[in-house]
C-alpha cells in the first residue's frame, strides 16, 4: 500500500507542479504537521526574530523531527502571540486563540495584531 501512495502521492505532484493556490484555497487545505511546522518556523522566526525557535532544515524531515524539540520551541513561540498551538503527530496542527480553536491562517492573522506587524507571506516564505 505504500507504494501506492507514493505513486499517487508523486502524480498529483506532477499533475498540479505549475498550479498556485490563493490564501483561502491554501487554509482549507489539510496540509499537516510537517508543512504546518515548517511554515510556522519560518513565520514565526520573522515575526519573533531569530531566536524563537530554530529554523526549519531538511535534517528535521530526515531525523524524526517530531523528537527534535522543534515541537515544543514552536508551541513556545506561539504562545507569545496569544496561541496555543498543538503540533499533531498525525494529523493536522491545532491552532486556538482564547480556547476557540482557528486556522493556521487566523493564527498568523492574530500574531500579526498583536505584534502590530503586518506581513505579506512574501516576506517571510523562503524563495524558492
Amino acid at each position: 500500500m505504500a507504494d501506492n501512495e507514493k505513486n499517487s502521492t508523486k502524480i498529483m505532484q506532477e499533475k498540479f507542479a505549475d498550479k498556485e493556490m490563493n490564501k483561502e484555497q491554501l487554509e482549507s487545505v489539510a496540509g499537516g504537521t510537517n508543512e504546518q511546522t515548517k511554515r510556522d518556523t519560518y513565520f514565526l522566526r520573522y515575526m519573533l526574530g531569530n531566536g524563537a525557535c530554530r529554523s526549519w532544515s531538511r535534517s528535521f524531515e530526515e531525523d524524526n523531527w517530531a523528537s527534535s524539540g522543534i515541537n515544543k520551541e514552536v508551541v513556545a513561540a506561539w504562545k507569545k502571540v496569544g496561541v496555543d498551538a498543538y503540533i499533531n503527530p498525525v494529523d493536522i496542527n491545532q491552532y486556538s486563540i482564547n480556547g476557540k480553536q482557528v486556522s493556521q491562517g487566523e493564527a498568523y492573522r492574530h500574531a500579526q495584531k498583536v505584534l502590530n506587524k503586518y506581513v505579506k507571506d512574501s516576506d517571510w516564505m523562503p524563495k524558492k
